[in-house]
C-alpha cells in the first residue's frame, strides 16, 4: 500500500474522529454537571456557590459559555446571605492564539450583578475567603524565583448592565453605594487604543467617565510613555484628564493636564461632609474653573500651571495661580490667591459669629484681599498681603504686610488703617450697653493707623496713630506704642482731646446732679497727657489740662500721676481764675457768699492715703 493512500486514510480517521467528538460533545447536556461544577467551587472558596439557571455551551474554535441565576454566600456574620448575585454571565474565548500562549476572551458580559462587600465590627472583610487565607499565612512571604514576563489577557469586550456594588463598614456601619448602569470595554487587539465607557451614580449621584487609553501590551512593556485621555461628569463637574505615563503599572512619570469646571461648588462641597458644615445650611457659592498640570519625577508629583477660580462677585470670587512642588506632602507651595467681592457682610453672615447671633448686620460694603503663600524649610509665610473692606459711609479698613511663619505665628509685619466719615455708626452697631436707649451724637470722622509686629503671643503696636471726632463737640487724638499688645504692657502713649465748648461733653455724660438743668456755657478744653506703665503701675506724666474761658473760668491742672490704679503719686499744679465765683458756684450746685473775681492756685500731692494742697494761694 502506497504511503499516500496510508495518509489519505489516517487523515479520514482523525476527521471522522473530531466529527465524532464534536457531534457527541454538542449533544451533551452540560445542565447536568451545573451541580458537580458548583460543588467544586464551595469546596475550594469554603463558600457556597449555587447555580439555579441554566449553564449553556456553545462549542466552536471560539466557544462560549453562558450561566444564569448564580450566587455567591456570604460570610456567616454577614448582613445578607449572599457576598454576589448574578443574573446572567458570558464568556467567548478565542482557542487558536492559546497555541503561542496568548490569551483571547472575546466578549466578557455580566447582567445585573449585585455584589456585597462589608466588614465586621474588628474590621474583617467578607472578601477573605476561610480556606485562602489559612493558606496564605502558612505560605509566608512570597520569594522571587526569577524574573518572569506577565501574560495580560486581552479582553476585546467587556459589557456589564444595571450593576451594583455596596460596601458597608462594620465599624461605622457607614455606607457606599455605586451603581452601574452601563459600563463598557473594547479593544481590537493588544496594539490597539483601549476604550472605556462608564454611566453610572456614586451615592445616587449619576456619573459618566469616556476614556481613551494606549494599547493593553504598553502596560507592563512600555515602549514609549502610555497616552491617557480621560472625559468626566460628576454631579455637574465636567472633568478632563489628557497627558501620559512613563511606566503606567508603578504610576511612574505623570505628564499631565487637567481640569475641572461646574456651575454650582456647593454641591461638592456638601458630598465632601465637612465636619464645620454638619447641620448647616450651605449657599449658593458659584462656579468654579480650575487648570494644572500634573507630573512626577523620582516619586515625587508636583502641580504646577495652577489656575483655580470659584465663587460669583455678589458672594466672593476667589482666584488662585501658582504651584505646589511637592503635591503628596505639601512642599514647595508658591500660590498667590485674590478674593474679591460686592458685600462683606453676606460673607460675615455666613460665618454664624456667637456675637452677631440675633443681630442686624448693616451693610459693611465691598472687599478686596490679595496675597503670596510660600514654604521654605519648615515655615509657611504669606507675602505681598492687600486687604480692603468697606466704605468710607461707614468703615474703610486697610492690612498691608507680611507674616513670616504661619503656622508659628511668628514674623507678623501688618500695617493697620481704618477710618470713616462718622463713628456714631459704628457706636450704634456695637450695641454697647452703656448707650442703650440713647440718643448718641454725630461723634465725626474717624482715623486710625499703626503698625503691628511680632509673634502672635507678644505683639507690638507701633507708629499709633489714632484721630477722632471734630472741633466743634472734640477732638481726640493718640500717637505712641503698646509693647505687648495681648497683655496690655508696655504702653507709651500720647493722648489728647479739645474742642470749643466743654458744656456740650457734660450734657452728653448725662451726670445725675445735672438732670434737668440747664448746663452753661463753660468754654473750650485741651486735655493732654504721657501715658506709661513702668512696672505694674499705669502712670500719667505730662498732664495738661486748660478749660473755660475768661468769661466764665480759665481752669488750669500741670503734672504727674505714678499710679493711676491705685490713685497715688499724685504731682498737680492746680490753678483757676474767673470774674464771678458766685457764677460757677451755681453750675456745681454750691451756694456761696461770695462773688465777684477769684484767683486760685495749688499743688495737689498725695502721702499715704492722704491728700494735701500745698502752696494754696487764694484771692477772692
Amino acid at each position: 500500500m502506497r504511503i499516500k493512500t496510508i495518509l489519505i486514510i489516517l487523515v479520514a480517521v482523525i476527521l471522522t474522529a473530531v466529527v465524532a467528538v464534536a457531534v457527541i460533545l454538542k449533544s451533551m447536556d452540560f445542565n447536568e454537571y451545573r451541580d458537580q461544577i458548583a460543588e467544586s467551587i464551595s469546596e475550594t472558596t469554603g463558600r457556597e456557590l449555587k447555580i439555579d439557571g441554566e449553564l449553556k455551551v456553545k462549542l466552536s474554535f471560539v466557544p462560549s459559555l453562558a450561566v444564569n441565576n448564580i450566587t455567591f454566600a456570604n460570610a456567616s456574620w454577614g448582613s445578607r446571605p449572599e457576598m454576589a448575585k448574578i443574573k446572567r454571565l458570558e464568556v467567548q474565548v478565542d482557542l487558536l492564539p492559546l497555541i503561542s500562549g496568548e490569551i483571547k476572551v472575546n466578549r466578557f458580559v455580566l447582567i445585573e450583578p449585585d455584589i456585597l462587600l462589608e466588614t465586621d465590627k474588628q474590621g474583617r472583610g467578607n472578601w477573605i475567603i476561610g480556606k485562602k487565607e489559612k493558606a496564605s499565612a502558612k505560605l509566608g512571604p512570597a520569594t522571587k524565583t526569577g524574573k518572569q514576563d506577565a501574560i495580560i489577557p486581552l479582553v476585546k469586550e467587556v459589557h456589564i448592565k444595571k450593576a451594583l456594588l455596596t460596601y458597608r463598614d462594620g465599624r461605622t456601619d457607614k455606607q457606599i453605594n455605586l451603581s452601574l448602569k452601563n459600563f463598557r470595554t473594547r479593544s481590537a487587539d493588544m496594539q490597539s487604543p483601549f476604550y472605556m465607557d462608564i454611566d453610572g451614580a456614586y451615592n445616587n449621584n449619576r456619573f459618566e467617565i469616556i476614556a481613551e487609553l494606549g494599547p493593553l501590551n504598553h502596560l507592563i512593556n512600555p515602549s514609549q510613555p502610555y497616552p491617557i485621555k480621560l472625559e468626566g461628569q460628576y454631579v455637574g463637574t465636567t472633568i478632563n484628564m489628557d497627558g501620559t505615563v512613563k511606566i503606567p503599572m508603578k504610576g511612574k512619570g505623570l505628564d499631565l493636564s487637567f481640569s475641572a469646571k461646574g456651575e454650582e461648588l456647593t454641591k461638592l462641597v456638601k458630598l465632601a461632609e465637612l465636619s464645620q458644615l454638619k447641620g448647616k445650611k450651605v449657599p449658593q457659592i458659584g462656579s468654579f474653573d480650575i487648570t494644572a498640570k500634573i507630573a512626577e519625577t523620582g516619586g515625587i508629583i508636583s502641580v504646577t500651571d495652577i489656575k483655580a477660580s470659584a465663587g460669583k462677585q455678589d458672594l466672593a470670587l476667589v482666584e488662585v495661580k501658582g504651584v505646589v512642588k511637592n503635591a503628596m506632602k505639601g512642599k514647595g507651595i508658591n500660590l498667590t490667591i485674590f478674593a474679591r467681592g460686592e458685600e462683606l457682610t453676606k460673607l460675615v453672615k455666613l460665618a454664624e459669629l456667637p456675637q452677631l447671633k440675633g443681630k442686624k448686620v448693616p451693610q459693611i460694603g465691598p472687599f478686596d484681599i490679595a496675597t503670596h503663600i510660600a514654604d521654605s524649610g519648615e515655615k509657611l509665610s504669606v507675602t505681598d498681603i492687600t486687604i480692603t473692606a468697606g466704605k468710607n459711609d461707614l468703615s474703610l479698613f486697610k492690612v498691608r504686610g507680611v507674616i513670616k511663619d504661619v503656622i508659628k505665628g511668628k514674623g507678623l509685619a501688618l500695617a493697620i488703617s481704618a477710618k470713616g466719615k462718622e463713628l456714631t455708626k459704628l457706636l450704634e452697631l456695637a450695641e454697647i450697653p452703656q448707650l442703650k436707649g440713647k440718643a448718641v451724637p454725630q461723634i465725626g470722622p474717624f482715623d486710625v493707623a499703626a503698625n503691628v509686629t511680632g509673634p502672635v503671643g507678644k505683639l507690638s503696636v507701633t507708629d499709633i496713630k489714632v484721630t477722632v471726632g471734630r472741633n466743634d463737640l472734640f477732638l481726640y487724638t493718640m500717637k505712641g506704642a503698646i509693647k505687648d499688645a495681648m497683655n496690655g504692657k508696655g504702653l507709651d502713649l500720647t493722648v489728647s482731646a479739645k474742642g470749643d465748648e466743654l458744656g456740650k461733653l457734660v450734657e452728653l455724660a448725662e451726670l445725675p446732679q445735672l438732670k434737668g438743668k440747664r448746663v452753661s456755657q463753660i468754654g473750650p478744653f485741651d486735655v493732654s497727657a504721657h501715658v506709661m506703665d513702668p512696672g505694674k503701675k499705669l502712670s500719667l506724666a505730662d498732664i495738661k489740662v486748660a478749660l473755660g474761658d475768661e468769661d466764665f473760668a480759665i481752669v488750669k491742672m500741670e503734672g504727674a500721676v505714678n499710679d493711676v490704679s491705685e490713685g497715688k503719686g499724685l504731682n498737680l499744679k492746680l490753678s483757676a481764675t474767673g470774674p464771678d465765683l458766685g457764677r460757677v458756684s451755681k453750675l456745681a450746685d454750691v451756694e456761696l457768699p461770695l462773688d465777684g473775681s477769684f484767683n486760685i492756685a495749688a499743688l495737689l500731692t498725695d502721702n499715704k492715703d492722704t491728700f494735701s494742697l500745698k502752696d494754696l494761694n487764694l484771692q477772692l
